[in-house]
């Protein structure tokens, strides 16, 4: 190989090599700057943490029959929040949107009305640390998140998905998952 030659190959080699530097910065770039919120990641539903006072488990509670599901019949399930999908056990849905404000511990226990354990009786019984904190009052804020999607989604016979779309951050943690009836606690899978 001639010097004119060797000095053209090193000169596209090095080109190449910048080029594919920049590519994989711009990735990563792309990547990192996805949002990422406390609750990205998989949780394990492992039971019912409150019971709202008026929930009854009857058809009473369900727009129409075929509407009404236990959320006990998920304990043991598995969910997953990331930007780009949201899983119920075996189920995924793509490009979920999280929704999230900030619901104070009274609003909580408040909206569900639950009968005993209320939420503080629950936390003190269950020794969790809200936000991993030691002390927490009534106006302690929580991450409350749920999830919307542009298209329509199902879950089996359902035209709505009926656990993990609307949560509560008690903790990096511990959530519990629904506002209102049955309550589930879920802890986040290592």
């Amino acid at each position: 190989m001639n010097k004119t030659n060797y000095k053209s190959y090193h000169k596209i080699i090095v080109f190449s090599l910048v080029l594919i530097i920049l590519f994989g910065l711009i990735i990563g770039q792309k990547e990192s700057s996805e949002e990422k919120y406390d609750f990205f990641g998989t949780w394990r539903i492992e039971k019912v943490a409150l019971t709202s006072e008026m929930y009854t488990g009857t058809t009473l509670d369900g727009v129409r029959e075929e509407d009404l599901y236990d959320s006990e019949d998920y304990l043991g399930y598995e969910l997953e929040y990331s930007s780009k999908i949201f899983r119920l056990g075996d189920a995924k849905y793509k490009n979920p949107n999280y929704v999230i404000t900030n619901i104070t511990i009274k609003s909580f226990d408040d909206g569900g009305r639950f009968r005993l354990p209320d939420i503080y009786t629950f936390i003190a019984e269950e020794g969790i640390k809200i936000n991993h904190e030691e002390k927490y009052t009534s106006e302690t804020p929580l991450i409350y998140f749920k999830i919307e999607f542009e298209e329509e989604i199902s879950y089996k016979k359902y035209n709505f998905i009926p656990v993990g779309t609307q949560c509560v951050l008690l903790n990096h943690d511990i959530m519990l998952i629904g506002l209102w009836g049955k309550v589930l606690i879920a802890y986040r899978v290592k």
